[in-house]
């Protein structure tokens, strides 16, 4: 088995309560010579799962998996390296160095990590270019966190043309494995009311945007005030547009600072735009 179709098959038995089936999995895979399978029994003991937590253990079985060719391994290694822990101190060119192996090998969640540092300058020479390119190869390979940033990416056009379509996909991908992003579904009802929705569409923005405000989304108050603005899916009420408005503003919504000023007040002072 490839270290997805290991992963997935031993969660659902850890899921079913069957530890044994899947330790006999594991052991097994191992037995036929997978390097995956020991990347997985080194996350064992790095999580504490079945065997108590033993990092330096952990660490021995990710670099036997690393040398026996697993991506998993190599990606496993970086994130010690990446963040160090009581045993030994962070290594960023190491750090980097097992990363791009990894992602040499196919390892999604390593292209994550490498785009993330192409995006924040971490031990590289900072490049939104190879973090869209290095995004964009994780998104195709399903890793959630490159779908989420390449619909950022497209939605502003940041090294690509603008796309709100194809932010839109990325988006609705992100909210079919994580149902509970708010940030998605902010960025969602944010990209479909510039596409001058009507009917269902409108619907669907008003739905994301309670959504994403219910689970702490403060942002999402910008495009509750424009839906009142509208009054079309929700009645009319500059009233209530503004309080949303200034309700973003003062949770640091620089949409909704920038969009304060236009909300005049008349002699009986309600508001208006």
């Amino acid at each position: 088995m490839v270290y997805e179709e290991l992963e997935n098959s031993l969660l659902q038995l850890l899921n079913e309560g069957n530890w044994d089936m899947a330790q006999d999995l594991l052991f097994e895979e191992q037995k036929q010579g997978n390097p995956d399978a020991t990347a997985v029994l080194g996350e064992f003991f790095y999580e504490g799962i079945g065997y108590e937590k033993d990092i330096l253990k952990a660490k021995q079985l990710f670099e036997s998996a690393f040398q026996s060719g697993s991506a998993r391994g190599a990606y496993l290694l970086g994130r010690l390296y990446d963040y160090g822990n009581e045993f030994f101190a962070e290594d960023q060119a190491k750090a980097q160095y097992y990363y791009e192996i990894a992602e040499g090998g196919g390892d999604k969640d390593a292209v994550f990590m490498l785009a993330s540092r192409y995006m924040e300058g971490k031990n590289v020479e900072r490049s939104d270019e190879k973090a869209f390119k290095l995004f964009k190869k994780g998104a195709d390979a399903g890793n959630i966190g490159c779908m989420e940033n390449i619909g950022v990416f497209y939605e502003f056009g940041v090294c690509t043309k603008q796309d709100l379509e194809t932010a839109i996909y990325w988006y609705r991908q992100v909210l079919k494995n994580e149902t509970e992003n708010d940030f998605c579904m902010y960025r969602l009802a944010s990209c479909l009311i510039n596409t001058n929705p009507t009917g269902e569409i409108l619907e669907e923005v008003y739905e994301l945007t309670r959504k994403a405000i219910d689970l702490g989304n403060i942002d999402a108050y910008f495009i509750l005030a424009l839906l009142y603005e509208d009054g079309r899916v929700v009645t009319q009420d500059y009233d209530m547009a503004q309080k949303y408005m200034k309700l973003a503003a003062d949770n640091g919504c620089e949409l909704a600072m920038d969009n304060l000023n236009r909300y005049k007040r008349d002699i009986f002072g309600h508001y208006y735009v």
